[in-house]
């Protein structure tokens, strides 16, 4: 039989080194509330012998009132004591008070005076004491544990409310109630001493300088702090509209059962009896059902279950006003209040500040409690005695108020996964990368004034997204830099943020560099509307170098507005200038010559198309140059396989890259057509994700995710890299649950296939401790750093996935808090994704973040864990990635190694009949003396 402490272990998920902890906080809650429930009853019947029960409405709003002059005083305490000696002290006042209201009952002093004074003071602490150790459950406790043990630690408190109950109505009879009540405050002031145990029990696990971090509180006052802080000000909704609606289900149950069993010792006996029935029901769902609730839903649908059954419950009471169905109704508030719900509202609080939370969580408890229990009063004295409506007007107002508090529980699980995302960019210094405009400009204000080239030209391509007449000046004094570059950079903003010309463009056509001058005439032909006939000067200048680049500035201009083209006879001039070159081939410039090709191509005349592909194998590369450009401008499938074959030419490459990405969409079918056959060379290969993520559009898109898993991890990365990009800038549409769960299953299959292979070469430098093998043990570690910064790249994209899904800030944030060095920062980030990913999503993602921080880990026996590969296998392996990196060690690698070792290694590959290895072998290249030696 397994001994009581790996029962417990076992059966509620505790850690070992949480066991402890986690009992003496069960028992702490067990004594305050055995201690509330012995006393209660007592109190409770002495008020309603004394005052009388019409009165119970003027208590509640007593108590309201008392509970703000108590809440205002403990604030002022919070400033000036530390949080612990308040808590303290406080236990040791309770304790000692109840044993003086024992004192009282067993003399008989009782009187209208005490009893209302009982009544209130029984109120307060039940209030108070009990926030007081959920602030202390939220400082032991972070949110990983607080999921895992609340649900333990929290049935210490419904059993407390079984045995004060059974207690008391077991020994009434036959002791004086006096007696009851002062052990009751003996009760309490053991909870002191519990309490100590529980703070030094925290200081072994916590360093008491971080301890004391935790218990730091505010020095603002409470109300501020909720009304500034949008959590704390619906955590504040979801608990006083949740004590409205008990307090008035628990009037409708009294009131009904009243109604139905008019003797007071058979009501009596009822009550007692549900009561206990919905007390024992509350503790099984606390032992056995809470845990496996807070860790499989989300915080919202925890909190909404007993909102829900609350409204169905009191809608069956329309159609069935009987008893039966009062008591579903008490029985789901009484069951699941203290239990599930209870919780629930305890993890809210867990993501905010300990200096926030520790100030404000006592007044939210006490305060909004007490506050909502006077109004809850103040409601059934309207209604019932105020307007004389009958009863079942409780009905309506229960089911408005509980609507109101779904709405509210709904909210606040949206600041809650704010809080948590902004506690994880506070920790681990990020921020969300969405800065506001105004940070955006004064940004390339400060990078135009201070940057160089590269940084000036790479900040004004954020200038469409912060258009503003603020940014005039810096890019006027751009168009006087010396860097033509960037007036180039300049001159194509001016649009985004100039109504009017800027006249001094015009002077830019004279410069040396075809390239300001093409980008000037650019922006010149855009202003056309300034006068009739605007841009015929340029495209008639006397200078063939500015006519001609006019000429192409209009030709490109014309293939988005034909209108212009037709104003100013592009056709036509295309026609002279070609004859011109005609009558005067010798004479004429090569650069005007390429210009008059590009424009050939914007203008989509197939008349001209035989002078571009004739001109695709020119010798000049300034004339190809400007053919392949051409090609691209056409859009045409008539140039489409000569484009795509001068991807095999370096030289041509990227202007030939740039060329096909000009067809968009219409080049998706020849590339799908293309990779299905299998026809693409591996250098075609490589520039595919380049080609369709450049396309920029949906279906692009879409390719590109089909065909990312066909390529290297660090090819992969880039894809899914760029993927993001998009979706961050919301160029990319949502993937569905679907799709992102297949691609997360997929990519993690080669992140697991890494993390053996780390392993492994892990085994292979431990394996040997020769000192003649010292190379080859260098060369190993080498390749576990190669395979590490893969493993890293594949994480990358398996968080890039997720960000393709979900908000790619919010996953950006997420992935930093789950890799950060700060504990805290880790748990925040798993509750954060836990939260927001589907379930099937969060464990694979959490599963192979937890393989990666053990990468780090010392001590982390993997031997036992990891399945390892064999050292031949692990070879093959490692060159099937395709990595050139990883490759070139591999090489190395083999080079110094034993010839006995190298001849079994090269043997076993020279059996595979994989591309990838034969071309290895190649390279590698053994000497057959070795082979056979």
């Amino acid at each position: 039989m397994l001994p009581l402490s790996q029962l417990l272990t076992r059966a509620f998920d505790i850690k070992k080194n949480e066991l402890s902890i986690a009992i003496w906080m069960q028992l702490y809650l067990f004594l305050l509330i055995c201690a509330l429930l012995v006393v209660k009853p007592t109190v409770n019947a002495l008020f309603l012998s004394v005052a009388g029960r019409d009165n119970l409405s003027i208590a509640f709003v007593i108590t309201a009132l008392v509970a703000v002059i108590v809440s205002y005083t403990y604030n002022r305490l919070l400033v000036t004591l530390p949080l612990h000696e308040i808590t303290k002290n406080s236990l040791w006042f309770f304790g000692a008070v109840f044993v003086l209201i024992g004192g009282v009952v067993v003399f008989d002093f009782e009187n209208i005076f005490l009893s209302y004074v009982f009544y209130i003071f029984i109120g307060i602490y039940a209030i108070l004491a009990t926030s007081q150790f959920w602030v202390t459950a939220n400082i032991v406790f972070n949110v990983s544990q607080a999921k895992r043990l609340f649900g333990f630690v929290g049935a210490g408190g419904i059993a407390g409310g079984i045995a004060g109950g059974y207690l008391t109505s077991i020994t009434a009879p036959y002791i004086n109630n006096g007696f009851l009540i002062a052990t009751a405050g003996l009760m309490i002031l053991a909870c002191v001493f519990i309490y100590k145990k529980v703070r030094s029990l925290r200081i072994v696990n916590l360093k008491n300088i971080k301890l004391q971090k935790q218990e730091r509180v505010s020095k603002k006052k409470s109300l501020s702090l909720i009304i500034k802080n949008s959590h704390l000000s619906y955590l504040a909704g979801v608990i006083g509209l949740g004590v409205v609606v008990a307090k008035l289900v628990d009037y409708q149950f009294s009131y009904l059962s009243s109604v139905s069993i008019p003797e007071p010792d058979d009501l009596a006996s009822f009550f007692g009896f549900w009561f206990s029935t919905f007390n024992i029901i509350s503790l099984l769902i606390q032992l056995f059902l809470t845990k496996k609730f807070l860790e499989n839903l989300n915080i919202s649908s925890n909190l909404l279950v007993l909102p829900t059954m609350i409204v169905i419950c009191t809608s069956l009471l329309f159609i069935f006003p009987e008893l039966w169905v009062v008591v579903l109704l008490k029985g789901f508030d009484g069951s699941l209040k203290q239990s599930l719900y209870k919780s629930s509202v305890e993890l809210l609080a867990l993501p905010v500040p300990s200096e926030i939370k520790n100030k404000t969580k006592t007044f939210i408890d006490v305060v909004v409690d007490s506050t909502a229990t006077g109004i809850a009063g103040l409601l059934i004295i309207l209604i019932i005695k105020g307007l004389e409506l009958p009863t079942y007007t409780i009905n309506f107002i229960i089911i408005i108020a509980t609507l109101f508090w779904m709405y509210m529980i709904l909210k606040v699980r949206s600041t809650y996964l704010s809080t948590f995302k902004s506690s994880i960019s506070i920790k681990t210094g990020l921020f969300d990368k969405r800065s506001n405009l105004k940070v955006i400009r004064e940004n390339i204000k400060v990078i135009i004034d201070n940057g160089n080239k590269l940084d000036i030209i790479e900040i004004l391509k954020k200038v469409p997204q912060v258009a503003h007449h603020s940014l005039k000046d810096p890019l006027l004094k751009l168009l006087d830099h010396e860097n033509d570059q960037v007036k180039i950079a300049a001159i194509s903003q001016l649009n985004h943020v100039f109504k009017e010309p800027v006249y001094r463009v015009h002077n830019f056509i004279y410069s040396k560099n075809s390239e300001l001058v093409f980008a000037a005439l650019q922006y010149l032909i855009t202003q056309d509307h300034i006068a009739p006939q605007f841009f015929e000067n340029y495209l008639d200048d006397d200078d063939d170098h500015i006519a001609s680049t006019a000429l192409l500035a209009l030709a490109q201009y014309a293939s988005r507005d034909s209108h212009l083209g037709e104003k100013y006879n592009l056709h036509l001039r295309i026609k002279l200038f070609l004859d011109e070159i005609d009558e005067n081939i010798k004479e004429v410039d090569l650069k005007e010559k390429s210009r008059l090709i590009e424009a050939i191509g914007y203008a989509k005349y197939t008349n001209y198309q035989t002078i571009i592909k004739t001109n695709l194998n020119n010798r000049n590369e300034v004339i190809k140059t400007s053919c392949i450009k051409s090609a691209g401008h056409t859009k045409d499938r008539y140039f489409l396989q000569d484009l795509f074959s001068l991807l095999e030419q370096p030289r041509y490459r990227k202007v030939a890259s740039e060329a096909l990405v000009e067809y968009g969409n219409s080049l998706l079918h020849f590339l799908k057509v293309k990779h299905s056959r299998g026809t693409l060379t591996k250098s075609l290969l490589k520039e595919l994700p380049m080609l369709l993520g450049a396309i920029n559009t949906k279906k692009s898109y879409k390719f590109l995710i089909q065909i990312a898993s066909d390529y290297t991890i660090s090819s992969n990365y880039k894809c899914y890299d760029k993927l993001f990009n998009l979706r961050q800038n919301k160029k990319f549409p949502r993937l569905t649950g679907r799709t992102a769960q297949n691609l997360i299953k997929k990519e993690s299959k080669r992140y697991y296939k890494l993390i053996r292979m780390f392993y492994s070469l892990k085994v292979m430098s431990n394996s040997d401790d020769d000192i003649t093998h010292l190379p080859v043990v260098n060369q190993i570690k080498e390749l576990t750093i190669e395979i590490e910064q893969l493993i890293d790249l594949q994480l990358k994209v398996l968080f890039n996935i997720l960000a393709l899904r979900y908000s790619p800030d919010n996953i950006w944030i997420a992935y930093n808090g789950l890799l950060s060095k700060q504990t805290n920062s880790q748990i925040e980030a798993k509750e954060y994704l836990n939260e927001v990913l589907h379930r099937k999503l969060s464990t694979q993602v959490f599963n192979a973040t937890n393989s990666y921080l053990k990468l780090q880990e010392k001590h982390f026996d993997y031997t036992n864990e990891i399945q390892l590969y064999p050292e031949k296998t692990l070879i093959k392996k490692s060159i099937l990635l395709d990595e050139k990196l990883l490759e070139n060690k591999l090489v190395k690698l083999l080079h110094v190694m034993p010839l006995s070792q190298r001849k079994r290694i090269v043997l076993y590959l020279e059996n595979s009949e994989k591309e990838g290895v034969i071309s290895f072998l190649n390279r590698f290249n053994m000497d057959p003396k070795e082979k056979t030696a």
